[in-house]
């Protein structure tokens, strides 16, 4: 059958980059897709913007629906695959974008290896368009299997200390239709651990070892005052779901029920430092206070000494009031992660 592309794309006041997003598929050099816009309520001039690209081009399928916000992502993405004609699914977040041949590389490498998924590398970049890093931030071409899933569930190995972003996703469509269509636990502000998940026990992955997309992070992101939501329910996924696995798969993740708990405490001890961080730059002191403290003194293995010195750091710099970021320039750094 002949590869055909739908691109999912949710958006919710994009307005300044939903036309990058949109030329960016426009720009594509496989051609057989069709990009299916869902605007949340949006309150900006997100829907104009949209609009002007879809009179003028059958491919482009606008949608707009009441808000529904995080906690409703699945049913979003759910309409989106109901009405979609491709047998391949991408995502593309309205504020992100695509290097011009990432859809021709991907659905050349899922169908020469007959995988169910195919993902590459991302990088992110500030609303200036400066890189900050890329995803996999621990690259490292010796996990390649893990990468590829090569046994069902074998990607969960590198979930704490990264994850395919969406924006590199393709699936194909009769996969995601096995699962039930994309996945979200009731008490999660995302969908992707929960499907991508789902996805490892139904074949092997494809990793691309080359940039094909572009992650936008900034301070204003709907997730950024998120997350210790975000973080605290990633944990909480990801040890459900390995309790409910069959024990010949099990095996395939290496991490016992000890070590997922210490996985969980790090991931929040750092989670509460970075939201620290996070209400420091919003110049919400007593906020930032608060979570660099719960840092401080969250449980945690000894590997994260680094993270509580900086979160004392923080600390100090919240009860004086003093703008972290500037003495982070002042070091000559590029960020402070």
């Amino acid at each position: 059958m002949k590869a055909f592309v739908s691109i999912i794309t949710p958006t919710f006041n994009h307005q300044d980059y939903i036309s990058e997003c949109i030329e960016s598929v426009l720009n594509q050099t496989f051609v057989d897709w069709e990009m299916i816009i869902i605007d949340d309520g949006s309150s900006d001039d997100t829907a104009e913007i949209i609009q002007k690209y879809s009179h003028s081009n059958p491919k482009i399928r606008y949608f707009h629906q009441a808000n529904k916000g995080l906690n409703k992502l699945h049913e979003t993405y759910n309409f989106a695959l109901s009405v979609s004609k491709g047998n391949f699914i991408a995502i593309l977040e309205g504020d992100d974008y695509w290097l011009p041949t990432k859809l021709e590389k991907q659905i050349a490498a899922i169908t020469e290896h007959n995988a169910v998924f195919c993902w590459g590398i991302a990088e992110a970049r500030d609303n200036k368009k400066k890189y900050l890093e890329q995803y996999p931030i621990n690259f490292d071409a010796s996990k390649m299997p893990i990468y590829n899933n090569a046994q069902p569930a074998l990607i969960l190995n590198m979930m704490y200390e990264d994850f395919p972003v969406p924006l590199t996703w393709l699936i194909r469509k009769e996969t995601i239709l096995q699962i039930g269509g994309f996945v979200q636990s009731a008490f999660a502000p995302m969908l992707d651990r929960d499907t991508i998940f789902e996805l490892s026990l139904h074949g092997k992955f494809i990793f691309i070892p080359e940039t094909i997309g572009i992650y936008r992070r900034q301070i204003e992101q709907a997730t950024g005052g998120r997350m210790l939501e975000i973080s605290r329910a990633c944990g909480e996924i990801f040890e459900n779901f390995c309790k409910k696995l069959p024990k010949d798969i099990r095996n395939n993740v290496k991490f016992s029920e000890q070590e997922i708990q210490d996985l969980n405490n790090n991931n929040m001890l750092v989670a509460h430092s970075r939201f620290g961080r996070y209400q420091l730059r919003k110049r919400n002191f007593s906020e930032a206070r608060k979570n660099y403290w719960i840092s401080t003194l969250h449980k945690g293995t000894p590997s994260m000494t680094t993270w509580r010195i900086r979160s004392i750091v923080g600390l100090l710099f919240s009860l004086f009031r003093i703008d972290l970021e500037v003495f982070i320039k002042l070091l000559g750094k590029k960020n402070y992660k």
